[in-house]
């Protein structure tokens, strides 16, 4: 299962498989806890620009008037 890259005798070497193993599954769960935050964050963000989604309103611009262009207040 795991293979020897050290100058250890092999028993030595499954002295560290508990540790090992415990490498892996924290791992695992690392990677479970970082897609769900990301999720929740994605989440978050997507329900916030659909509560404010619309039309921005302009204050102190004036629609219509002379021309097509819009100028600013005097």
């Amino acid at each position: 299962m795991y293979d020897s890259f050290t100058s250890m005798s092999p028993e030595e070497e499954r002295t560290f498989i508990p540790f090992e193993e415990r490498m892996q599954t924290a791992s695992k769960s690392a990677t479970v806890v970082g897609f769900g935050l990301a999720g929740a964050i994605g989440a978050l963000v997507i329900i916030i620009v659909l509560a404010f989604w619309g039309p921005i309103q302009q204050t102190g611009f004036e629609e219509g008037g002379e021309g097509s262009t819009t100028s600013a207040p005097k």
